[in-house]
């Protein structure tokens, strides 16, 4: 499965570093798989794209994820 998680940079100042930590959860909430995406910058007024892929080595049903944006270290 890929992710692509965009990102925009509405600041003044330039984003030296984002990136996502990806949690995926199944149908009762246990924790399935945690991961990050790559780095990036992105520039003030700019845009970027977090990607990750994940192999889904799991069985088909419900599952819930959650993706947390970090920037700078925020």
């Amino acid at each position: 499965i890929l992710f692509k998680i965009p990102v925009f940079n509405f600041g003044s100042e330039n984003i030296n570093e984002a990136y996502a930590k990806i949690e995926i959860f199944g149908a009762t909430y246990e924790r399935i798989a945690e991961f990050e995406t790559d780095k990036t910058q992105v520039k003030s007024g700019g845009q970027a794209n977090l990607l990750t892929s994940w192999k889904a080595d799991v069985y088909s049903g419900v599952y819930h994820v959650v993706a947390t944006v970090y920037y700078d270290n925020k």
